[in-house]
């Protein structure tokens, strides 16, 4: 929903400056990050890499604050488009989605998907595997992988986004395409830690709904902290 909302709003090209907000929000809640350093100055369509690939809670901080703008206007946002899309059942309290007052359902998530996947800046996104930015004078290198271990290992897949909370569990919502035919899924609570028994989860399903015997051994998944399970 972070990501759908400033797409929404546009100026993508928009310079935003890092500040030491965003870093010390991640080190001080242990949150899933993008490893960004303050004072580097990166623009919103390169925020949203790092927000959905490696999740990253500082980078949807940094968003938050400048389409907000200020982060309890941003939110007001969040839940309005929620309404919007029919979400009847989902709370947004925060722009990442760690806050157990953070909440939402199966259904109302697949309808953020297809919102979601009906934008092509989103969909460009999270149908990739890796994203680097090289350094300039005013920003860091960065590389970014996606944390959705199920790009490439499946064949049709092409997003959407991971999730990982105590409370949630291990969560994923999927999108693939196999000949002409889309289907959109949602697994939550599928293992207690991140396993990627989620993604063998998936597989499941998507053998299921295309009549295909596609067979994922559970990846190794990349080193995480608590990751955006709803906001992100």
């Amino acid at each position: 929903m972070t990501a759908l909302v400033v797409i929404r709003a546009g100026h993508l090209r928009r310079r935003i400056t890092i500040t030491q907000a965003e870093v010390n929000y991640v080190q001080t809640y242990g949150a899933s990050n993008a490893g960004l350093q303050a004072g580097d100055i990166l623009t919103a369509r390169a925020l949203l890499y790092g927000v959905l690939l490696p999740s990253g809670a500082d980078a949807a901080m940094a968003l938050a604050q400048s389409y907000g703008p200020g982060i309890p206007a941003f939110v007001r946002k969040m839940n309005a488009l929620a309404r919007k899309l029919h979400m009847r059942d989902t709370n947004f309290t925060n722009f990442d989605g760690l806050q157990k007052t953070d909440v939402s359902t199966p259904a109302d998530l697949i309808r953020l998907g297809e919102a979601a996947m009906r934008e092509p800046a989103f969909r460009q996104v999270v149908d990739r595997r890796r994203w680097s930015l090289p350094a300039r004078p005013h920003r860091h290198h960065y590389f970014w992988r996606n944390s959705n271990l199920l790009l490439k290992r499946y064949p049709g897949v092409i997003g959407i986004k991971t999730g990982w909370t105590p409370p949630a569990g291990e969560c994923l919502l999927f999108y693939a395409i196999h000949r002409k035919k889309v289907l959109i899924g949602v697994i939550l609570d599928s293992a207690p830690t991140n396993s990627g028994v989620t993604f063998v989860d998936a597989a499941k399903l998507l053998n299921w709904g295309f009549h295909l015997n596609v067979r994922i051994r559970p990846p190794t998944p990349l080193p995480l902290t608590p990751r955006l399970a709803v906001g992100g």
